[in-house]
């Protein structure tokens, strides 16, 4: 299965940037320093939840905060953002992401209301009522734009975790003595 162009494109994108990174020996994301947390879900984090975002997306808007300075590790849509209490800034720039889903609502025709109405199965061991999906034979890929949380007001800002340097050190030096290679001064 081709990827949809606008998927292609997008890539395209990432892997030229980080091509040009690399010709012009500016460092990688990874070895800039970057100590915040991975990019999450916005909705999730005000919840206390973490749905931290994989693979490309993680990749893709990694390089997107460096780039643009966001100190933020949160990200939402402009729905997402308005379901957080905030709106996005005017004029910003959102990053695309990809979603891959692999399955689907089963739906039936309910003869009362004439619409297509979701089918429901029980779990039979814990009674837990959900949504009967089915796998898809391919895929359906769909891209959504999404804004740092730098780029929303009125939204709480992130309270990043503090690491003094005296605990650096002590993490460090414990994480060099547990590794078991062998230091030489």
């Amino acid at each position: 299965m081709a990827l949809p162009k606008k998927i292609q494109n997008q890539r395209k994108e990432l892997v030229d940037k980080v091509v040009k990174d690399i010709e012009s020996g500016k460092p990688f994301f990874w070895d800039s320093g970057h100590y915040g947390k991975q990019p999450r879900n916005l909705l999730k984090a005000i919840k206390g939840e973490d749905n931290y975002y994989k693979g490309i997306n993680a990749m893709q808007l990694t390089i997107a905060a460096r780039v643009n300075g966001f100190k933020d590790s949160r990200w939402a849509t402009f729905k997402q953002a308005e379901m957080a209490g905030g709106h996005v800034k005017k004029g910003a720039k959102g990053t695309h992401i990809e979603y891959w889903q692999y399955t689907q609502d089963v739906m039936e025709l309910n003869p009362k209301t004439g619409k297509k109405e979701p089918v429901f199965e029980i779990n039979p061991d814990t009674g837990e009522r959900k949504k009967k999906q089915i796998m898809l034979e391919h895929p359906i890929v769909k891209s959504y734009v999404v804004f740092n949380g730098d780029q929303i007001e009125g939204i709480e800002k992130e309270q990043l975790p503090v690491i003094k340097q005296e605990d650096k050190n002590k993490n460090m030096e414990n994480m060099i003595k547990n590794s078991e290679a062998k230091i030489f001064f």
